[in-house]
């Protein structure tokens, strides 16, 4: 060993991000690179011994030996206590999860999901003010298409919605159901702040 991380049967080298020993199993396993890991997956797979040729983790049971980053967990630990004291955010989840009950079940891309995002939106920026209204719901979009796979197009509709939201809080009337955007678009046409 030379002072690198080692991982039973192979040597990773983090400066490089690769393990510098060869695989034992060589080509063997389905990779064509004989450094590689678990078809360069190691996140979703585990093969202790390299000998596998396949992840060790089958039917959803979970390896006692698969490799964390704990500084990773945590930096998300860090940044779910910078976020929970952001002002105001405590509120703007206790009005999500208000409008998520009285328009959340059964509505998915639809005007009911529209007007949960339109009234949200209203109700943050009455009582937060439009700047943590528009940050709030940016952040959760950015939130949905990052960590939860949200479609791009349906992430775009949904900040369309916030802003007629804030628009209606400004203007001191209620949602506009006609401006609202009930469907997602597609391809070049995504635009959130127009209807271009």
């Amino acid at each position: 060993m030379r002072g690198l991380p080692f991982f039973d049967y192979r040597e990773y080298d983090p400066a490089i991000g690769r393990f510098i020993t060869p695989d034992p199993i060589g080509l063997a396993g389905g990779d064509v690179d004989i450094y590689g890991y678990c078809l360069d997956a190691p996140i979703n797979f585990v093969d202790r011994t390299g000998l596998a040729g396949k992840s060790e983790e089958s039917n959803n049971k979970k390896s006692k030996h698969r490799v964390t980053n704990k500084d990773k967990k945590k930096e998300e630990d860090y940044s779910d206590k910078i976020i929970k004291n952001i002002p105001g955010v405590k509120r703007a989840t206790e009005i999500a999860n208000e409008e998520l009950k009285k328009r959340g079940k059964g509505n998915h891309n639809n005007e009911g999901d529209a007007m949960r995002h339109a009234e949200w939106s209203r109700r943050m920026t009455d009582e937060l003010g439009s700047a943590r209204a528009w940050a709030f719901g940016v952040a959760h979009e950015i939130e949905g298409v990052l960590k939860k796979g949200q479609p791009w197009g349906e992430a775009m509709m949904d900040l369309k919605n916030n802003s007629e939201g804030r628009a209606a809080s400004t203007e001191k009337r209620p949602v506009d159901r006609s401006k609202l955007q009930k469907k997602p678009k597609e391809g070049i046409e995504v635009n959130p702040y127009n209807d271009i």
